[in-house]
C-alpha cells in the first residue's frame, strides 16, 4: 500500500502501479490504479517473493514522464507492506527543482537556499528558508537548454564564531527535474582563535600605553601646564561671578530714588 503524488504533494489519480516479480518469482505480476487521494493497494502478492513496485508502461500513464524513485524493491512477508510512496513527474515543459541539506537540525534555522540566474548574481530569483526541513523545493523553471542557473546555500551563522563553507551548484535547464545535495558542517572556533582575533585590537592600545609610560617624564610637564591653565580659567570664572553678585548687593533702591530726584531739580533750575 502506498501513495502517488506530484512534486508539490498533490495526489495523482488514475496512475497505474505494477508489482513485477523478480528472480524466482518473475512470472508473477500484479497492478493497481491510484484512487482520488493518490493511494493504491496491490493485492495477491506471493509470500517470500521479491517485487519491484513501479509505474507501469501503459497508455493510461502517458501523462506521466517518470517517477522518483524509478522503482522500489520489496519482499513480501507475512504482514502487509505500507509506506510505498512514489513521486510522479508529469509531461510538461517545466523543470522541477528539489534538494536536501545534510547538516545538524540545530543549524536549519540559519540556512537559506537561493536560486540565481547565472547572468545576474546580484539578486536571487527565488529563495527558501530551510527552517525545520532538510528537504527543499524551488519554483519550476521553463526548460531551456541554453539557460544557466545557480543554486546557492547561505547561512546567518557568525563567521566570528564558526568556520564553514557554502557550496553552490551550476546547472542548465535542460531536463524535467534537478535534485541537489548540499553538505553544511560548521565548526565552532576555539577560544584560542577568538583570543588571537582579539589580540589585534589589544596590540595598538598596549603600544600606546607603553609609549606613554616610557615617556612620562617628557609628557608630565605638558600635563601639569595644561592642568594649571585650566585651573586659572576656572578661577577667573569664579571671580567674575562673585563681582557681579557684589554689585547687585551694593545697589540700593533709596540711592536710585535720590539720584532721580537730583536730576529732576537740576532740570527745574
Amino acid at each position: 500500500m502506498g501513495h502517488v503524488t506530484s512534486l508539490n504533494g498533490e495526489p495523482e489519480q488514475g496512475v497505474i502501479i505494477e508489482a513485477a516479480g523478480q528472480e524466482g518469482c518473475s512470472e508473477y505480476q500484479e497492478e493497481s490504479q491510484t484512487e482520488l487521494d493518490g493511494t493504491f493497494r496491490i493485492r495477491g502478492l506471493h509470500p517470500n517473493c521479491e517485487y519491484r513496485i513501479r509505474l507501469k508502461s501503459d497508455s493510461a500513464n502517458q501523462h506521466i514522464e517518470r517517477t522518483a524513485p524509478e522503482f522500489k524493491t520489496i519482499k513480501v512477508e507475512n504482514a502487509d507492506l505500507e509506506g510505498v510512496n512514489i513521486i510522479a513527474f508529469r509531461q510538461n515543459n517545466q523543470l522541477d527543482i528539489s534538494g536536501n541539506v545534510i547538516t545538524s537540525p540545530d543549524h536549519l534555522p540559519s540556512l537559506k537556499v537561493e536560486l540565481y540566474n547565472a547572468d545576474n548574481l546580484d539578486a536571487p530569483i527565488h529563495s527558501v528558508k530551510m527552517e525545520k526541513s532538510l528537504i527543499f523545493f524551488l519554483p519550476s523553471l521553463e526548460i531551456n537548454p541554453r539557460a544557466n542557473y545557480i543554486v546557492r546555500l547561505s547561512s546567518t551563522l557568525s563567521r566570528a564564531s564558526y568556520e564553514y563553507d557554502l557550496a553552490e551548484k551550476n546547472f542548465l535547464a535542460d531536463t524535467h527535474h534537478k535534485h541537489f545535495t548540499f553538505n553544511f558542517n560548521p565548526k565552532r572556533k576555539s577560544i584560542d582563535q577568538e583570543l588571537n582575533r582579539g589580540s589585534f585590537l589589544i596590540l595598538p592600545v598596549t603600544l600606546l600605553l607603553v609609549t606613554v609610560i616610557y615617556n612620562y617624564k617628557s609628557i608630565l610637564p605638558f600635563l601639569l601646564q595644561a592642568r594649571s591653565y585650566l585651573q586659572s580659567l576656572m578661577n577667573k570664572h569664579t571671580a567674575n561671578s562673585n563681582n557681579g553678585n557684589v554689585y547687585a548687593e551694593d545697589f540700593d533702591e533709596t540711592d536710585y530714588d535720590t539720584t532721580i530726584s537730583k536730576k529732576k531739580k537740576s532740570r527745574r533750575a
